[in-house]
């Protein structure tokens, strides 16, 4: 394969069938019909990188309508939906830019990006973290999904420590009831600039030529956990699929 004549525009058309692609700046969609879609957070789990809460068989199981989709919250996720406007103003402007969030559907793909600018060539994604952990892995090809569905030259990762502001809570939704009423002095203390980490995410062919072959990969397996086929994860790892994935 010869990576320097992919492109985006290629792989856009290869894999999003329909012609009409819609852009829409209400979170609503985030967790809409999920199993109808392929998501950016869908992307790390797919390709293996990060089971940390599931296995790309688990989620093939809920994509197939076999097992539900449950939908949770916790003290962290409740921290970053709080902070991320914060962050997103404060991108906005250090770069001069306008970065909206947005969502891009077509066939079956969604792209809820934190950040798109028409007027810019890449795109914003805002994480919350314990400043620790190396996730750079798992953030790449969630963007790259995202620079293909856009048709974007570059991402923008901006990522805010959380440090200890959250210390001693465990990640379970039962801490998350009432989080926002508890907690809203923490939210009106001046943004700690020196909590950011901003990093500059350049489109990759080969990179993204990957991570669309294992979405297209992930997606006619999910066919044979439909038939009852692929009925366990061992199956689902030693499972071969048939034909080429092609641009």
């Amino acid at each position: 394969m010869d990576f320097n004549i992919l492109d985006k525009k290629l792989l856009q058309n290869t894999l999003f069938r329909k012609s009409d692609v819609v852009i829409d700046t209400g979170k609503e969609t985030v967790v809409a019909d999920r199993k109808n879609y392929i998501g950016g957070s869908d992307i790390p789990v797919i390709m293996g990188i990060d089971k940390r809460f599931e296995t790309a068989y688990g989620l093939a199981r809920k994509k197939a309508g076999i097992d539900e989709f449950t939908y949770s919250s916790s003290v962290f996720a409740e921290y970053g939906d709080l902070l991320e406007p914060r962050i997103r103003d404060y991108v906005n402007s250090l770069y001069g830019a306008n970065f909206t969030p947005a969502c891009l559907l077509a066939s079956n793909f969604r792209a809820n990006t934190d950040g798109y600018d028409e007027n810019l060539n890449g795109i914003l994604e805002i994480k919350t973290n314990n400043g620790k952990d190396d996730q750079f892995k798992k953030y790449e090809v969630q963007m790259l999904f995202y620079m293909i569905c856009y048709r974007k030259d570059y991402g923008i990762l901006a990522q805010y420590s959380r440090g200890d502001d959250l210390k001693g809570l465990m990640f379970d939704k039962s801490t998350a009831s009432g989080f926002r009423e508890k907690l809203p002095s923490d939210f009106e203390k001046p943004f700690d600039e020196s909590r950011m980490t901003i990093t500059y995410v350049p489109y990759n062919r080969e990179k993204a030529y990957n991570v669309m072959k294992s979405v297209w990969e992930f997606l006619e397996k999910v066919k044979y956990v439909k038939r009852g086929i692929i009925e366990s994860e061992t199956e689902w790892d030693s499972f071969s699929v048939k034909g080429e994935f092609k641009i």
